[in-house]
């Protein structure tokens, strides 16, 4: 997914941006130096139950949510209280709900049974279920590139589109496989994954199917490399990563060789790209790599538990915040 950076009948869930007794403060020491900044020790996210997806619209909001359907605002010092969005999650013990905030008043967010939710930088409100091709297939992906448009894509093969009143029907976009990850920076650019290896690409006239990534085969073991997450920083450059630790780059035109960002084949769990030559990605031992434009640096590790980070977003070059699933976030604060 991309971090960077659903109004039928509304149901109001309740207020997020108010001051609540109650609010923990969060003041994280930082600890770990990467390649041209810094990042912060890990400390939990009070009240969060396995942190799972988190989009920051600036450097002093983000907005996160966990496993079963509470979302948190944090803005830059403090976290709220869970505020619960998506009852199912809890009942289902997780269900999948990740959430796009392009802009400090609107995040979408979407659960794998395809309801979906909006908030308005005060409150969120529960919208229209998506309908999927079929009862089996789910949403796996969101990007919202503004307030008026967003995308969501399912393993299916299809895609919908938010206008900022309502969702689209489902367009079928990759016939031969589902869709695993998109990105949009603009309204006018997107680009998703296919199981398959499929990339397709939409700069406003409709999908169109581009090069193929390129996935290494997996060193020993039976599990098929599949695409993992992608962000593009704009319609030149897109980053792509596998589920066995290979990050690849497109330029406009096609796909880098794959590139190895440690040896143990450790899945990536996602990337953001705020600028062309800044990215942010990280894996599921909890590494975190950087790319400047040309290169990858070598792994940072926090080696604080056995947890992984699964989801990452960098609203600019000296901003990002990283979810762990054990213990909650990590900061980052560049030079």
């Amino acid at each position: 997914m991309n971090p960077h950076p659903s109004r039928l009948v509304i149901l109001a869930v309740a207020l997020f941006g108010l001051a609540c007794a109650g609010t923990i403060a969060a003041a994280v020491p930082l600890s770990v130096s990467a390649s041209s900044g810094t990042w912060s020790s890990p400390r939990p996210i009070p009240g969060a139950h396995d942190p799972e997806s988190v989009s920051c619209p600036t450097a002093s909001l983000c907005i996160a949510v966990d496993s079963v359907g509470n979302a948190f605002r944090f803005d830059g010092m403090t976290w709220s209280p869970a505020v619960p969005v998506d009852r199912a999650c809890a009942t289902e013990q997780g269900c999948g709900l990740i959430l796009s905030c392009p802009t400090t008043t609107f995040c979408a967010a979407i659960d794998r049974a395809g309801q979906t939710f909006a908030y308005n930088g005060s409150e969120w409100s529960t919208l229209p279920i998506l309908q999927a091709s079929n009862s089996t297939n789910s949403l796996t992906a969101l990007s919202c590139a503004a307030s008026n448009f967003c995308v969501a894509v399912d393993d299916g093969g299809g895609a919908f589109t938010f206008d900022g009143n309502a969702w689209s029907g489902r367009a079928a976009v990759d016939q031969a496989s589902g869709l695993l990850a998109i990105s949009c920076p603009t309204t006018h650019f997107c680009a998703a994954f296919g199981q398959d290896d499929e990339f397709v690409i939409n700069r406003g006239a409709g999908w169109a199917t581009r090069p193929s990534l390129d996935l290494p085969s997996p060193q020993g073991g039976s599990e098929p490399n599949e695409p993992a997450a992608i962000s593009c920083a704009t319609a030149r450059l897109c980053v792509g990563l596998d589920s066995f630790g290979h990050a690849s780059v497109y330029r406009g035109k096609q796909w880098s060789n794959p590139s190895r960002l440690d040896d143990n084949q450790n899945g990536n769990a996602a990337v953001s790209c705020p600028s062309e030559k800044f990215c942010v990605a990280v894996d599921d031992l909890g590494e975190i790599f950087q790319f400047d434009g040309k290169a990858w640096s070598k792994a940072t590790s926090l080696k604080h538990s056995n947890a992984g980070l699964n989801s990452v977003s960098c609203p600019t070059v000296r901003s990002c915040l990283a979810l762990d699933s054990d213990t909650g976030y990590l900061r980052y604060t560049g030079r």
